[in-house]
């Protein structure tokens, strides 16, 4: 397996690029990461992605859970069993229930991307956890980001 695209205090992480062969479903990913740390007694690994909710051309419409919804970010568990390659995500197998499936709007795809980010950089480095006793964490932190990005639009005008 490749090196980590970073290593925190507690936890290593590696940026997941979409395969060529991707389903056409998967063209909705804006950003993916594989997590590897000792967040919970039965796994060590979990997949955290935000993808777009806009149409595309051959794929069922995104369910909305509210008109404006324009992301989703999902944090899943993956299985222990071995399957936790980077470059193969199309092996991973991830648990059931996802840990988080939040959806948001207010954020450009580069803005949602740079915001996982930051939130995988705060799991590796020991600030917050992956794992599903988190939820209402990541809902706040999702809100702020929201609030953050609005803010960032009005300077910008």
């Amino acid at each position: 397996m490749r090196t980590p695209d970073f290593t925190g205090t507690v936890a290593r992480a590696w940026r997941i690029s979409k395969p060529a062969d991707a389903p056409k479903d998967q063209e909705a990913t804006i950003a993916a990461w594989l997590i590897e740390g000792p967040f919970h007694i039965a796994w060590d690994h979990w997949l955290m992605a935000v993808v777009h909710l806009r149409d595309l051309p051959g794929v069922k419409p995104a369910y909305k859970r509210y008109p404006d919804a324009a992301y989703e970010m999902v944090i899943a568990s993956l299985k222990n069993d071995g399957g936790h390659n980077p470059d193969q995500p199309q092996e991973f197998r991830w648990l059931s229930p996802l840990d988080l499936c939040e959806q948001f709007d207010g954020m450009t795809d580069a803005q949602s991307a740079d915001m996982l980010q930051r939130f995988v950089r705060a799991i590796c480095n020991g600030g917050a956890s992956p794992d599903q006793v988190f939820r209402r964490f990541w809902r706040v932190q999702l809100d702020l980001a929201m609030e953050h990005a609005a803010g960032s639009h009005q300077a910008q005008a």
